[in-house]
């Protein structure tokens, strides 16, 4: 296997080990299912040029899971590293207003986390900031050191309220550790989306831009929906789109649900938000027009294939999170048009395998078994996929005629 791809593979399957809250539960076995189908492929070629990729798998799943173990895939790029995670990361946190010793410059006033026997911090402070700090004599400028012997970064101006939001933020780090700590977190941030002062707000919403797609739905319901509508038609806060069309999927209101469907039939930027917010407000008729306008439409670009496929992925994986929800046979119906997509686009068919081993379920066996046999300009990244599932089909279960 050429090694690019099987860098690409694995960094994918490090996602699904790493990634619970998105991939589903099926995803922390897959480790186990790589090394069976090794086995069971009986390949030794392939066998040993996978072990010569371990280190780069060593590599993917470190790096991945400390930054994208939560992360809604449709919502990134959001920053890797939020002022909450400087504040709790950093060794020496501090609150600095102007020396008045020192025009221009900023010295310690209040030492927030670790220690720092020197008050004077050599940080200048520009004339715009000084004269708000002037106005505001309760206001501040959060200072921090990554390490001990590091030098001072700029964090934030801090408002009394934002004082308090960095004490509460500190305070919380020993909560927010493991899976139920990152849903502690979750909460904090959520309660704060409607934050009065500004800079809270914007954090609250990089927060929640990271978080389970399942958490961004609940988090939804606390944005008025008139904010959100305000900020989807204001391009200069385009870089928001993505998550503020995720909670719009979330709208009760008809007038919402006939927008989405008419943005999804004309979207040319995020259509992987467009579409995951179509299927939450016409799940039925959403995958039966993917299908025919996507999966049967072989003049689709594969780019815009990947962007659907990822908004069914994303909603298969919340799906498996929330088996009694009111789409619980939703995967169900997904399989059965990705029977039209590998019809169409065979090209595509390592994706559909990877999903059918994330959901753990036997289906398209005997198409994917021809795709493997027959069609020649597969890639080693899909065969590979194709050959992982096909050597576990028989482990998994059908869906259900209840389903």
């Amino acid at each position: 296997m050429d090694s690019k791809y099987t860098f690409l593979f694995l960094c994918n399957a490090t996602i699904k080990l790493s990634c619970p809250k998105v991939c589903g539960p099926g995803g922390v076995d897959l480790k186990r299912e790589v090394f069976r189908a090794v086995i069971s492929i009986g390949m030794e070629r392939m066998r040993r040029r996978l072990m010569s990729s371990l280190p780069l798998f060593v590599l993917c799943f470190t790096i991945l899971q400390a930054t994208a173990a939560m992360a809604c895939v449709i919502c990134i790029p959001y920053p890797e590293s939020t002022n909450a995670d400087a504040l709790l990361e950093s060794k020496i946190v501090v609150l600095a207003r102007e020396d008045p010793a020192k025009p221009f410059f900023l010295e310690i006033v209040e030492v927030l986390k670790g220690s720092s026997g020197d008050t004077s911090t050599g940080v200048f402070l520009p004339s715009l900031v000084r004269r708000k700090l002037n106005i505001d004599s309760t206001g501040g400028i959060i200072l921090v050191r990554r390490q001990a012997a590091s030098q001072w970064e700029w964090l934030s101006y801090a408002t009394t309220a934002y004082q308090a939001f960095a004490r509460q933020v500190l305070a919380n780090k020993s909560n927010w550790r493991g899976e139920t700590g990152q849903q502690s977190r979750i909460a904090f941030f959520t309660e704060r989306l409607n934050d009065k002062d500004t800079t809270i707000r914007e954090q609250a919403f990089l927060e929640i831009g990271r978080a389970p797609y399942g958490s961004i739905k609940k988090a939804a319901h606390m944005v008025p929906v008139e904010h959100v509508r305000e900020t989807l038609a204001n391009w200069q806060l385009i870089e928001w789109h993505s998550l503020y069309i995720l909670m719009l999927g979330q709208s009760q209101q008809e007038s919402d649900r006939a927008y989405i469907r008419k943005r999804f039939e004309s979207a040319s930027f995020n259509l992987s938000a467009w579409t995951t917010a179509y299927i939450e407000t016409h799940p039925r008729v959403a995958i039966e027009m993917i299908e025919d306008s996507y999966f049967k439409n072989e003049g689709r670009p594969r780019k815009e294939l990947e962007e659907v496929l990822l908004a069914l992925s994303v909603i298969a994986g919340e799906e498996m999170q929330n088996p009694f929800g009111r789409n619980t046979s939703l995967r169900r119906r997904i399989s059965i048009a990705y029977e039209s997509l590998l019809e169409h686009h065979p090209e595509m068919a390592g994706w559909v395998a990877r999903e059918l081993v994330q959901w753990r379920r036997q289906a398209l066996v005997e198409r994917l078994t021809n795709i493997r046999r027959e069609y020649a300009n597969l890639d080693s990244a899909s065969a590979f996929a194709i050959d992982l599932y096909l050597g576990q089909a028989a482990r998994f279960s059908v869906f259900a005629p209840s389903e």
